[in-house]
């Protein structure tokens, strides 16, 4: 996605500096006429540096706009319809500000910089003498020929992308996920510490908990889970190994964990390929 988004900017920026040159080449008789009046060609360089950024930076600031507008309703359909983790929490941040910054400056000045060098050559003489749908010359001619080029094959590598990348989506939902999800229903909640301070009486309330739902007409299976699979949730647990020193002074070694409860693997429809069921024990 990044790749993408990657090229559709690189295309964005080519059509502009097409646009910015194409906008060059017809004020070639007003740049004539500056010239004519005494204008130097560093006081025409900040001219049109100044107009390319400022441009630029108007349409940052629309595109930041659009952005924080358009991406309120999406995420209001996707939270009532959708199990997303962490889809609530979206919102624009500095770092994509700093980027439409960095970006805006640097479309500003590249595009803008093309067209102002050639000022230093333009001759009131010829400028006036030329109308106002010149062309820019065979220099703007090639500039122009090569952006259309460049455009055309990131399209080409674009299009390219956005099919393997549709390839890997429907890859991806043809891959059975090693469970069932149909005829399944999830529910999360969680037990205060307060009332429930001891580990046997937390067990206690769940195993109720499992009897009660197992005793519910249509039920064929409950089970108890910390981290539902693809749910963006996870644990993790510390461990030292004896005769090994630890990766790093006063940290241990690291591994993901999940707690469940007997008879998950049957609720969720994982088969079982070695091993043996988890034993329903209460922890002391």
């Amino acid at each position: 996605m990044v790749g993408v988004v990657t090229f559709v900017l690189l295309i964005a920026c080519t059509n502009v500096a097409g646009i910015v040159l194409a906008r060059s080449a017809s004020r070639q008789r007003e740049i004539a006429v500056r010239v004519a009046l005494g204008a130097r060609p560093a006081r025409l360089v900040r001219q049109l540096l100044t107009e390319s950024i400022l441009l630029a930076f108007a349409g940052g600031a629309a595109g930041l706009f659009l952005v924080a507008w358009g991406t309120r309703l999406p995420v209001a359909v996707l939270a009532r319809n959708f199990h997303i983790p962490r889809l609530a929490d979206t919102h624009i941040e500095i770092w994509v500000l700093a980027f439409t910054f960095g970006v805006s400056a640097a479309a500003g000045i590249l595009f803008g910089i093309l067209p102002a060098l050639g000022t230093g050559s333009v001759h009131a003489h010829d400028g006036l003498r030329e109308s106002s749908r010149t062309t820019g010359g065979r220099r703007g001619q090639r500039i122009r020929a090569a952006l259309v080029i460049m455009e055309t094959a990131l399209a080409l590598i674009l299009l390219s992308g956005a099919a393997l990348l549709l390839k890997g989506f429907l890859v991806m939902r043809s891959t059975a996920p090693g469970f069932q999800t149909d005829h399944l229903l999830a529910v999360d909640f969680s037990l205060p510490r307060i009332k429930f301070a001891a580990t046997a009486e937390r067990f206690n309330y769940f195993e109720n908990v499992l009897d009660r739902i197992d005793g519910i007409a249509g039920v064929r299976s409950s089970a108890l889970v910390a981290d539902l699979p693809l749910a963006g949730g996870e644990d993790g647990l510390g461990f030292h190994i004896a005769g090994r020193p630890d990766p790093a002074p006063g940290r241990s070694f690291q591994a993901n964990v999940n707690i469940a409860s007997a008879g998950y693997f049957r609720t969720m429809g994982i088969p079982l390929r070695a091993g043996r069921e988890l034993p329903q024990t209460v922890p002391g």
